[in-house]
Formats: structure tokens, sequence, C-alpha cells
């Protein structure tokens, strides 16, 4: 099944080079603002969008988007990918 491929190849600790942090972080502020036209709530998007924010300022936008995961890893001393 699709999910399980996704997820594994996601969190297996590769942190391939397939999306960068910057296109990730420019889809995230379009939803903001879609979000903001229709007036809807979800905080989710805002803390989202700012863990993002952090990734491109510590990695750069070039780097990989799942550097956002390695950014909580290292804040929190913990590993959130398979293996750890």
């Amino acid at each position: 099944d699709w999910s399980s491929d996704v997820c594994s190849s996601d969190l297996n600790g590769s942190y391939d080079p397939s999306f960068t942090l910057g296109l990730s972080f420019k889809d995230l502020k379009l939803a903001k603002e879609i979000i903001n036209l229709k007036n809807i709530k979800l905080p989710i998007t805002n803390l989202t969008t700012s863990i993002y924010s952090k990734a491109i300022k510590k990695y750069g936008a070039n780097s990989n988007h799942l550097k956002a995961i390695k950014l909580l890893e290292a804040k929190n001393k913990l590993i959130l990918h398979k293996g750890g």
C-alpha cells in the first residue's frame, strides 16, 4: 500500500533530496493564504510553517524537505526515523 511506502521512505533516515525545504515552505505559505481567505482555524499550519522556516534558516532552502524532521530530532534529542 502507498502509505507504508511513503512513510518508510520518508522516515528511513536518508533525507533523500527529492523535494526542497524552500518548495515545501512556499506550499505551506500558499495553504496559509487560502486558510486565511476562507477564515478557517488550522493552528497546525502556522506551527508547521514556523518549523519549516527555522529549518530553512538552519539548513538552507535547497535542502531536502525532511530536514524539518531532522530539526525536530535535534531540538528534542530523539530520533524519529526507523532504526533509531
